[in-house]
């Protein structure tokens, strides 16, 4: 499981490089051809970020119930 996240957050690294070199020729060059490349790249940069966000509340969510089960069994140990 670690390989294809970490698969996935280097595509998403090279997208991202991608997306920003073609949108800096497209700024220098003002050729719409690049900034075309650059806005269609900018669809599965922001796919991969929010996967990485939705993974990112999935981990929270869990380290909260782990949260709570330890705190509800360190409060009823005494009892």
């Amino acid at each position: 499981y670690f390989a294809l996240e970490f698969s996935i957050l280097v595509f998403l690294a090279l997208v991202e490089a991608l997306r920003i070199v073609n949108g800096w020729k497209a700024n220098l060059t003002e050729d719409t051809t690049f900034m075309a490349i650059s806005i269609l790249l900018f669809i599965p940069g922001m796919l991969g970020i929010i996967y990485f966000l939705l993974w990112q509340v999935m981990a929270l969510v869990a380290s909260f119930i782990n949260n709570l089960v330890y705190q509800y069994e360190h409060f009823y140990q005494f009892f």
